[in-house]
């Protein structure tokens, strides 16, 4: 895995405190957008909102890049035998 197929997720704590939030979704969605990540989450560690999909949603990512690794990786050995 080369380090364009990072996986970069931003999750905000605290979800379940609306009263004390500093930071709005859409500053989150911005944020996500502008530094090229994948997704954005809003997550309460104390009632547990978010936090599984957040972690679900990581997990699904690296494997769909660990697939497209492995395919590449067949291809390029493919390509190389049939060089010889």
């Amino acid at each position: 895995m080369n380090i364009h197929n990072l996986v970069k997720i931003l999750v905000g704590n605290m979800c379940d405190l609306k009263e004390k939030r500093v930071i709005s979704k859409k500053d989150g969605k911005d944020f996500v957008k502008k530094y090229n990540m994948q997704n954005y989450f809003d997550a309460s560690a104390k009632t547990g909102n978010n936090v599984n999909e957040a972690f679900n949603f990581l997990i699904k990512q690296i494997i769909k890049n660990i697939q497209k690794e492995n395919v590449i990786l067949i291809i390029n050995i493919f390509i190389y035998i049939l060089g010889k």
